[in-house]
């Protein structure tokens, strides 16, 4: 019995994966990673987590408008102007 080449795992036994052409593994299209099943899952899962990013932050930016009619004017004082920023000044 022929032994098979193992991988670049000297001493482990790893083994490459043998993959024949066919009629399901010749054509090469956007749409082949979709076959399989736990990159299905994964990209489902990261479409749903965007979608639950994109609602929390309308959420969010539709409850900061919504509780008052927008920000308070800060009024600009320039520094040292204030009292008792200024050593010496009371």
């Amino acid at each position: 019995m022929a032994e098979q080449p193992q991988s670049g795992y000297p001493g482990r036994g790893y083994q490459r994966a043998q993959i024949r052409p066919n009629e399901n593994t010749s054509k090469r299209t956007a749409w082949r990673p979709l076959r399989l099943p736990i990159f299905r899952n994964l990209l489902i899962a990261d479409l749903l987590s965007d979608i639950g990013t994109l609602m929390q932050g309308v959420g969010a930016a539709w409850l900061m408008v919504s509780q008052g009619t927008g920000p308070k004017p800060l009024r600009h004082e320039p520094p040292g102007r204030r009292s008792g920023s200024v050593p010496g000044q009371g």
